[in-house]
């Protein structure tokens, strides 16, 4: 709830938020466990004897976000975890966010012309024809004029992907199998020991046991599900970037424009 500030004001305040959320995102050093986590994984394997990776996977993952956008639409269900995600979300006004709580994402992208309907924790944002709509218990949308790419970029599968699993990180994974997943016949590459070192390094986690599961789907080599947590030796979470999607290509995928504008 934003009281004391105007509608450009709050613009302004959901602009920062947008990429505040997306850093905080790949920069968390704590949290909690969540349902989600569960996707992670069980060491079996090439991944589980401690090999380094290989050049392919460098490949096939270093791609695999940019080949969301080849896409028409999807769904997606997201958790992330971490205390400058929470705490910026709390700073939103989001009552059920704390700085050790997972935070929930869902939402529906339609790549061409690019719209969005994206729930953050109890955030319902919705991008179309340029604008952002933003419910955050204002008894309505707010609207602004979108700036740069919008919230659906900034929180998206293809950005979270990319700050969980960069281009240090792609070529230490090891194709395990392959098979159904989410609906999409998938490859499925897992973490080598020792793959997410330098990103531990860099958000200053230590003593954290790292796992990764990423599926590629076998025709457009896009990310159809991914799993990265970091456990730490309390068995809380250091780290954690999990995401589904679903409904791929759907022709029943739509975004709208609101209608209960408020402040207009």
């Amino acid at each position: 709830m934003f009281p004391i500030l105007g509608r450009q004001g709050r613009g302004l305040l959901l602009m920062i938020a947008a990429v505040t959320l997306a850093t905080a995102a790949c920069s968390s050093s704590t949290g909690t466990a969540s349902p989600a986590a569960s996707a992670t994984v069980v060491p079996t394997g090439p991944a589980a004897t401690g090999q380094t990776g290989n050049s392919d996977s460098g490949s096939v993952l270093g791609g695999a976000a940019a080949n969301l956008a080849n896409l028409t639409s999807y769904k997606f269900k997201m958790t992330v975890a971490g205390g400058d995600f929470g705490q910026t979300l709390s700073l939103l006004g989001v009552a059920d966010a704390t700085g050790a709580a997972p935070v929930n994402v869902t939402g529906t992208i339609v790549t061409n012309p690019a719209k969005a309907d994206i729930h953050i924790a109890s955030l319902h944002i919705v991008e179309v024809d340029g604008y952002d709509y933003m419910d955050a218990g204002l008894g309505g949308f707010v609207k602004t004029q979108m700036t740069d790419k919008g919230w659906a970029v900034a929180v998206s599968p293809a950005a979270m992907f990319t700050s969980s699993i960069g281009a240090s990180t792609s070529g230490n994974f090891l194709k395990v199998d392959s098979g159904n997943k989410n609906g999409v016949n998938a490859d499925h590459y897992q973490a080598s020991s020792g793959a997410f070192d330098e990103q531990a390094s860099i958000l200053g986690i230590s003593g954290a046991t790292w796992s990764g599961d990423v599926w590629i789907a076998a025709d457009g080599g896009y990310p159809v599900s991914a799993a990265v947590v970091a456990e730490a030796a309390d068995n809380s979470v250091a780290y954690e970037m999990t995401f589904d999607l679903s409904n791929v290509n759907d022709p029943a995928n739509s975004v709208v424009a609101p209608t209960n504008v408020v402040g207009a």
